[in-house]
């Protein structure tokens, strides 16, 4: 997996251009920061201020899912699963789910965080500070998600969590992996771990999907993933410069294997303007908010000390 950059993928790929054009902008990646809870911090065009930049996920919680965090619509959700997850159906597992309990869960989410760490690192570092990092050795699951793309799909790894950011709509997001085919073209995945069966992945959990894609999309894990995914392709496309045709992809593991879903290109054609058009708007009007409520502060009388 510790790859050799110019000779096992600027030289094996037919046109290394769109590699390029994301990989060798040294000055905009020295620009962001951080990547947290708290958003991204980063650095202005001229270098003189430092601005925090959000997360992708919440703005495209507060456009398109707005209910995520509302705990009546995830108790009905979570009923419904069950209730699907029960239906036979061909993408229908034999076994019953097995749902987590609070320990479980955070269980999952500290499996998924040490996944996506040791992917990364297997790109980016050599086998013995690995090793050395590591000393138990790589998750079973970090070392299946490379090999899988590298032996089904015939894609070479160009990078891990890269860091894009666009300042218009004032976002910055890490896109989990960046792979190439032989022909150069990108090809940006989102990684998800968990949610072992495909009711529980590809049921509507959280009510219908709100604003512009009410009714285009369901508001499903794949499909919010997949969301996430082009928003942040659209956002490296952007920054760098890159005019070539890219793919978008979410890979699923759990302990059932690896899915690997496409966004289809006509789609994502019509889709991104639609995504980069409500986010900038929800940007602006978040901001006219904001500017609003410093000018009330500002404006309001202090009553006199007698």
């Amino acid at each position: 997996m510790n790859i050799d950059y110019e000779r096992h993928v600027l030289k094996w790929v037919r046109d290394p251009t769109a590699i390029r054009a994301l990989m060798e902008n040294y000055a905009r990646d020295r620009r962001i920061t951080g990547g947290d809870k708290d958003g991204f911090h980063v650095l202005s065009e001229d270098g003189e201020k430092l601005h925090r930049f959000r997360g992708l996920l919440t703005p495209l919680a507060e456009c398109f899912w707005p209910q995520l965090l509302n705990p009546a619509v995830v108790a009905a959700a979570t009923k419904r699963v069950k209730k699907l997850s029960k239906q036979p159906g061909p993408r229908a597992l034999k076994t019953k789910p097995k749902y987590q309990s609070a320990q479980q869960a955070v269980k999952g989410r500290q499996r998924g965080s040490l996944v996506h760490l040791q992917i990364q690192q297997l790109v980016t570092m050599q086998t013995a500070d690995f090793m050395h990092e590591h000393p138990e050795g790589a998750h079973p699951w970090a070392v299946d998600i490379p090999e899988y793309l590298e032996r089904k799909k015939g894609w070479r790894p160009v990078c891990s969590e890269k860091r894009v950011f666009d300042e218009r709509l004032g976002m910055a997001t890490s896109i989990d992996l960046v792979y190439t085919d032989y022909t150069g073209m990108l090809h940006f995945i989102e990684v998800k771990t968990g949610y072992a069966t495909a009711a529980e992945w590809l049921a509507e959990t959280m009510g219908p999907m709100r604003g512009p894609l009410a009714g285009a999309l369901k508001n499903n894990t794949l499909n919010r993933a997949m969301l996430q995914c082009i928003a942040g392709a659209m956002m490296a496309v952007e920054g760098y410069g890159i005019e070539h045709e890219f793919g978008c992809w979410v890979l699923h593991k759990s302990e059932n294997g690896i899915t690997l879903d496409g966004a289809d290109t006509e789609v994502m054609t019509l889709l991104i303007p639609v995504l980069y058009d409500t986010l900038l708007r929800h940007h602006l009007e978040r901001k006219a908010r904001k500017r609003k409520i410093k000018k009330e502060k500002k404006t309001r009388r202090v009553p006199k000390l007698l």
